[in-house]
């Protein structure tokens, strides 16, 4: 029940510092949910669902809707006076707790058009020298990437602007094995496909890895604009060869959050190489089948 309670109220203070829409939480994916409960520091809280939390609403007061109680002439003994020295104190508090998160109200959730991913891009340019790896960038300097986010008018919020980020980096790796492949293999490039079949490759990838549900969202544009950062860090760094920030090698690194978009690609051409073996075997039975009906 602890653990509930501290769910509930945690959600509850998210919604309320953005003007009470409880849309905005439930909109989110479970990654950006995710991302913004790890910025509250609370080990008790977990991820609700919407019905979760509306039936916890009606059995647990929410401590930013609570006011002290109000005495009634009629309930108070006579010659007794009001207590009005406690609910000061409650008060002040009440409207500092609502002054220090205001700033939050003004901003915007969920609002990933074009421009606010550009601006992830450019955000990302500076932690990407020194090819540091994905811990590094998105937990160890998170602060410092959102900032810079901020500066250029980002208006997401810090959680789910973090949860885009990695999937804006790792749908760019992934683009970028899928073409160093198809040039080995003289195929056609990511964005030489029609879009109908990089939406369904997407969805597929998706599929074998929840990193690259942003997989879809990246076009050539957004591509080339984190491949210009990689560019300007290769003149910086007096590399030939376009690379980016690598999967973590310490110990901690075996989480699921973490894969290699080349490995990935890999599994997903064996996977799809399978699939037109068995497509063809099946066309080839019914060619037989066929052939023998017609003789027949």
């Amino acid at each position: 029940m602890i653990a509930l309670k501290s769910s509930y109220l945690g959600v509850s203070k998210f919604i309320n510092e953005h003007q009470g829409d409880s849309s905005i939480w439930f909109d989110m994916t479970f990654d950006e949910r995710f991302e913004e409960i790890r910025t509250w520091k609370n080990k008790t809280v977990m991820d609700l669902s919407k019905e979760l939390y509306e039936a916890l609403g009606r059995v647990i007061p929410n401590e930013d809707d609570t006011s002290p109680p109000k005495d009634s002439d009629d309930k108070r003994k006579a010659g007794r006076p009001k207590r009005s020295s406690s609910s000061q104190p409650a008060t002040k508090h009440h409207d500092e707790k609502r002054h220090v998160s205001g700033s939050k109200t003004e901003k915007p959730v969920a609002d990933w058009n074009e421009e606010e991913l550009l601006k992830l891009a450019e955000a990302l340019g500076e932690l990407l020298e020194g090819r540091r790896t994905r811990r590094y960038l998105f937990e160890e300097e998170k602060d410092r990437f959102y900032r810079r986010y901020e500066d250029l008018g980002g208006n997401n919020p810090v959680g789910v602007a973090i949860s885009r980020a990695r999937y804006l980096m790792d749908s760019y790796e992934f683009i970028y094995a899928y073409n160093e492949k198809a040039e080995a293999t003289n195929s056609l490039s990511w964005f030489e496909l029609a879009p109908a079949d990089r939406g369904a490759i997407a969805k597929k990838v998706s599929r074998l890895h929840r990193n690259f549900n942003g997989l879809g969202t990246v076009d050539a544009e957004l591509f080339d604009a984190v491949d210009e950062v990689d560019a300007v860090l290769r003149q910086k760094l007096n590399e030939t060869k376009r690379k980016t920030y690598k999967p973590p090698t310490d110990t901690a690194s075996g989480s699921s959050r973490y894969v290699d978009p080349e490995s990935l690609v890999e599994i997903f051409q064996r996977l799809q190489q399978q699939r037109d073996a068995e497509k063809a075997k099946d066309e080839e039975l019914m060619h037989q089948l066929f052939g023998r009906s017609e003789r027949a």
